[in-house]
């Protein structure tokens, strides 16, 4: 898989996600855009949101149904809900409800969880905090929470999901 220079900027992220009908597509994720690659027809597919993401060294992404989900830590919480419109990919758009901007985004069972919070406080480094049962873009009311982690020192950066249900 060979194609250089068709994604254009640096490399940060890259993850394979597969739809709900078994479909895998490969998310890649550059300092400032978000482009598809499809293994099915070969194809390279720009779905950054408008014309740039603020340029980050990092990104963080997660599956939820047919949905992938994926953050910078400072853009809004951005998901590629696999829509089309004529035939083609829609680009990916701000998640729903009010997600809190986050370094990391994991599914644990049917909660989205976003770790590390980028509110310019230190101590939301440290928090966590999860929609609603079954609605990912539910952030207040319902199920949904938050905790801080630790009160100690440092920061969450990454997180790994242990089993399905656990982080």
């Amino acid at each position: 898989w060979t194609q250089q220079g068709t994604i254009g900027g640096v490399l940060r992220h890259i993850q394979e996600h597969w739809d709900t009908a078994g479909n895998m597509y490969v998310c890649i994720h550059t300092d400032t855009q978000f482009i598809v690659y499809n293994p099915n027809d070969g194809s390279f597919i720009n779905l950054t949101k408008g014309t740039a993401y603020t340029s980050a060294d990092f990104w963080s992404a997660d599956t939820y149904g047919d949905w992938y989900i994926f953050s910078n830590g400072s853009d809004v919480i951005q998901a590629w809900k696999m829509t089309k419109t004529a035939g083609v990919f829609d680009d990916a758009v701000d998640l729903g409800g009010t997600p809190p901007k986050a370094r990391v985004v994991l599914t644990v069972g049917s909660y989205l969880m976003l770790l590390g919070i980028e509110s310019g406080t230190a101590t939301d480094l440290r928090k966590v905090q999860w929609s609603a049962s079954g609605a990912p873009e539910t952030w207040t009311g319902s199920d949904s929470g938050n905790l801080y982690v630790y009160e100690g020192e440092g920061n969450i950066v990454a997180a790994k999901r242990l089993t399905r249900d656990s982080v």
